[in-house]
């Protein structure tokens, strides 16, 4: 994870460097520091209403630099989490899925500061850990991700102060999901409820941010 750690920022350090400061106002905003509200929105009272025994937490953190007036690098380091708490007939069980994501960004925007466009690179770490009924199971998936992201960035405080980030885009996955099941239809269909959340929720498929920050 170190290494893949290093070649991430090697990448994002690399890709800064095509990019020349000359079309870029001296006194402009350079840096921009972003964390993600959608999961403490929406996610988290939806699975409430759903089911109280269903819990979500997580958001995301991300360092954008300004290389130019329409490019940008950044970095990003998300952690999601999804577990259910349940009591039958008296035994309680826990099962969790935890998932740590770092991802390398290039950033384009066409018209300079407003609208943009994500290129992304990340890897993602998936623990998975179940307990009850006098078991413990645990398992470990890695993946690597690509993806892309349509966003429109609200600055409310040129050149620099509060921003907010509405946008959209879409995660592939690639990897393999490691999960122990036990066997029958019943295993069958947990299985399959846990490869919807890893790749639906937690890692791939689309899905919808909503960043607030401060550009400086």
């Amino acid at each position: 994870m170190k290494k893949l750690f290093l070649v991430i920022v090697i990448i994002a350090f690399a890709s800064g460097n095509i990019f020349a400061y000359e079309d870029y106002e001296t006194d402009s905003a350079k840096n921009t520091i972003t964390f993600d509200l959608v999961p403490l929105i929406f996610y988290t009272p939806i699975f409430w209403i759903v089911d109280p025994a269903l819990n979500f937490v997580g958001t995301s953190i991300q360092y954008e630099r300004y290389i130019s007036r329409k490019f940008s690098v950044a970095g990003k380091i998300y952690y999601r989490g999804f577990y259910i708490i349940d009591d039958w007939q008296g035994e309680k069980t826990l099962d969790l899925f935890s998932v740590l994501s770092l991802d390398a960004i290039a950033r384009y925007y066409p018209t300079g500061k407003q609208f943009f466009l994500d290129g992304i690179l990340g890897y993602a770490s998936l623990l998975h850990s179940y307990e009850g009924y006098g078991t413990t199971r645990k398992s470990n998936s890695h993946f690597f991700k690509l993806g892309a992201k349509l966003g429109w960035r609200i600055d409310f405080g040129k050149p620099r102060g509060f921003v907010l980030e509405p946008s959209f885009g879409y995660y592939a996955s690639i990897g393999r999901y490691n999960i122990e099941t036990g066997e029958g239809w019943f295993s069958d269909l947990a299985a399959m409820l846990q490869s919807f959340v890893v790749n639906q929720l937690l890692i791939g498929s689309g899905y919808f941010s909503l960043c607030m920050g401060w550009s400086f």
